[in-house]
């Protein structure tokens, strides 16, 4: 008899195109037999249907809903129907004649009335509807996770998530739920519940890629939603039947923290070992000759990332040498100011903001630069205990790197021989290290056996053994090459 596939619906809180783990995991998971189903959260005005990943895999796009109003607590919805009361008392005080005066006064106290009807009449809708449900779901309700956030205000880029997602995931009717970011943590609650409330078995997993509470104050934003965000995590870890993670120190973070009964699994996010293709190098974007030295850094960029120790190093190393940054997206909203400081520093014409490419052709791309940069400043727990995609993404284009001194990446760095560390925020010994670089550069064979032996297909057996336990089904990892994670329409 066969069996079927288990459903994994895999989700974040953004659009999938730049999040390469997420493609990956759900690419590996085709491989062993499952299927795995891609929500791809768009803007509101962002496409919405039905595309593939790699031509076989289901990517779902949901533009993103904006929630109702959140209803009043009970509390405030008796607050709310005392004042009316005392109003329409008064207004009935007034009403003492066929004055001007005691006209406005019966109008005003017929609308207070029926204010106070609607109230209740919604009181009495609620109350039906509570007694239609279960007396689980009731009970579940009471013992709400997330109700005393108060997301509309406090996050309400989750909460409408979870108005956008809720409806969808329960749907897909998933053996799986598997969650990318906290902010999508409530929408995956939310449907484990209505789910379980109709007899479906399923099961939650949570991918931990960031430690929130050990991010540095330029990271963290409004401080009522970084607050909730970890507020979110939190509390949705004693519903979480598998949790994993990028590193081993986020691991151990995670089980003590909050006392997980077992060691999250780790699966470090490493590309995809596999030919080089591509139609255009950075050099080639940039119009670069091939005898410029060139440096690299591609992916996000934030002042919280290094960028000004960059753009300043870029005074105190050979004139000669030129910077390609990959920009994400392409104008940066930090573009100006990064120009603006360039120009004061007198290095903007060796300085090029280059568009990025698919994850399919990311290699080629970059493998046109001499040499890439990290500048990720250390210091903060989040940043000392993180591998960066970005490492492994140069690693794979067969780049040395000059890092920062951000311990679990230097320490990789090192240990490997996979070019030079400096002391983060410091534009000297960042010029110095690149210069030792470009004189005496690891060996493009060196990086090439780095990447064979750093790449995601080493995590693919551990992986399909996981889902395996989680849901029963025997999982076996296909023979074949990995396949390609490009999404296109259906």
């Amino acid at each position: 008899m066969t069996v079927k596939a288990p459903r994994i619906v895999l989700f974040r809180h953004a659009p999938v195109d730049f999040d390469s783990r997420i493609k990956r995991v759900a690419r590996t998971l085709q491989r062993g037999g499952f299927e795995p189903i891609i929500i791809s959260v768009e803007p509101a005005d962002g496409e919405s249907g039905e595309f593939l990943l790699g031509g076989d895999i289901r990517v779902i796009r949901v533009p993103l809903k904006v929630a109702p109003a959140a209803p009043k607590p009970a509390a405030q919805v008796a607050a709310d129907a005392d004042k009316l009361r005392r109003q329409r008392k008064v207004y009935a005080q007034r009403v003492s004649g066929l004055d001007a005066r005691s006209a406005k006064s019966a109008i005003k106290w017929g609308l207070t009335s029926g204010r106070l009807a609607s109230m209740r009449g919604n009181r009495f809708a609620k109350a039906l509807l509570r007694r239609a449900n279960s007396a689980k779901v009731a009970l579940v309700e009471r013992n709400h996770p997330f109700n005393s956030l108060d997301l509309a205000a406090n996050h309400p880029q989750a909460y409408n998530i979870t108005h956008t997602l809720t409806d969808l995931l329960v749907s897909l009717e998933p053996d799986v739920l598997h969650a990318h970011n906290p902010v999508a943590l409530p929408a995956a609650y939310e449907a484990m519940v209505r789910l379980k409330a109709r007899g479906k078995t399923v099961k939650l997993s949570y991918d931990v890629r960031e430690d929130f509470a050990g991010l540095p104050d330029k990271e963290i934003g409004s401080r009522n939603a970084f607050d909730a965000v970890l507020e979110m995590e939190k509390r949705f870890m004693p519903f979480a039947d598998y949790v994993w993670t990028v590193t081993e120190s986020h691991a151990e973070l995670l089980k003590k923290k909050y006392n997980l009964p077992v060691l999250p699994d780790t699966f470090v996010n490493m590309s995809v070992f596999q030919p080089m293709v591509g139609d255009i190098t950075v050099r080639e974007a940039a119009g670069l000759s091939e005898d410029t030295p060139l440096l690299v850094y591609a992916g996000i960029m934030s002042w919280a990332r290094g960028m000004e120790t960059l753009i300043e190093a870029m005074s105190m190393v050979d004139e000669a040498v030129h910077l390609a940054i990959v920009s994400v997206p392409n104008p940066h909203p930090m573009k100006p100011k990064l120009e603006a400081l360039a120009e004061e520093f007198g290095v903007l014409d060796r300085i090029h903001f280059v568009d990025p490419v698919s994850q399919a052709h990311l290699s080629y791309y970059l493998s046109g630069a001499d040499i890439a940069v990290h500048p990720l400043p250390g210091g903060s727990p989040n940043h000392d205990r993180t591998l960066p995609n970005k490492l492994f993404e140069y690693m794979h284009a067969e780049l040395p790197l000059v890092s920062s001194d951000a311990k679990t990446m230097a320490k990789f760095v090192v240990d490997n021989g996979m070019g030079e560390v400096f002391r983060s925020e410091d534009p000297v010994d960042l010029a110095r290290a690149i210069s030792l670089e470009l004189r005496n550069p690891v060996s493009q064979e060196h990086m090439h056996a780095l990447a064979e032996k750093f790449s995601w297909q080493a995590n693919e057996p551990r992986i399909i053994e996981a889902y395996s336990r989680l849901t029963g089904f025997p999982g076996t990892l296909a023979d074949g090459e990995f396949g390609t994670t490009e999404v296109t329409p259906a």
